[in-house]
């Protein structure tokens, strides 16, 4: 597993997973993150009904997320961008979630996640 101790992984995005027992089982994730560099700034991304499972974690500094009214994914991906996350978490096993975080790869260091190894070389 990579060393999480160094200065980059100040700013981590964890993708939530989509369904509320899913995060729930995923919240230990989130507190060894913590544990391991707890200097870090972590922000959650989540569905909606979804976030109340992160929305009083005192690891979580902010929640963004995936889904609304006015929300489409090439917004969130500007979004992202804009962020300069250090290194993303992907916790959801699935295409969807790993191609976001390539979509806003160019603002990323590291990730750790679902098939990674898959886009080497992109």
């Amino acid at each position: 597993m990579m060393a999480l101790h160094d200065k980059r992984s100040s700013k981590i995005l964890l993708r939530s997973p989509n369904w509320v027992g899913d995060a729930v089982m995923a919240t230990p994730v989130l507190r060894a993150l913590k544990r391991s560099q707890p200097a870090c700034r972590i922000h959650v991304l989540a569905k909606r009904w979804v976030a109340p499972v992160w929305e009083n974690n005192p690891d979580v500094e902010q929640i963004k997320y995936l889904d609304g009214p006015h929300a489409s994914w090439f917004s969130c991906v500007r979004g992202l961008r804009r962020e300069k996350y250090d290194l993303t978490v992907i916790l959801p096993n699935s295409f969807s979630s790993a191609w976001l975080a390539l979509m806003y790869k160019p603002a990323i260091i590291r990730m750790m996640g679902f098939a990674i190894l898959c886009f080497v070389g992109w």
